[in-house]
């Protein structure tokens, strides 16, 4: 099962559904890619990317707040479901569908 691709994804914080963007590439344990938001003009790199089996993990670091978010999310063909952590914020849902 291939993460390689571009997903949407659906994050359900306090300020509501937030919608980005997600372009992927998986080598080896290794998971790389953007995260962005086009309504925002908000594009960042994801940092410290895993893939294990069905398992991703990744960070973002926001440039609006100064919050790391950290993505632990499962694997099931083309779609991803999963939590979000954001600092002192919490956790939050998150749910993401293959372009």
């Amino acid at each position: 099962m291939s993460v390689d691709g571009n997903w949407d994804l659906e994050i359900d914080s306090p300020r509501g559904k937030q919608h980005v963007q997600l372009a992927v590439t998986a080598e080896g344990g290794r998971l790389t890619g953007t995260m962005s938001n086009s309504q925002a003009d908000i594009s960042t790199d994801l940092l410290d990317g895993t893939i294990d089996g069905d398992e991703l993990a990744w960070k973002v670091k926001m440039k609006m707040f100064p919050v790391t978010l950290s993505f632990q999310m499962t694997l099931d063909e083309d779609t991803m479901e999963g939590k979000v952590k954001a600092g002192m914020f919490g956790k939050f849902d998150a749910s993401g569908q293959r372009q």
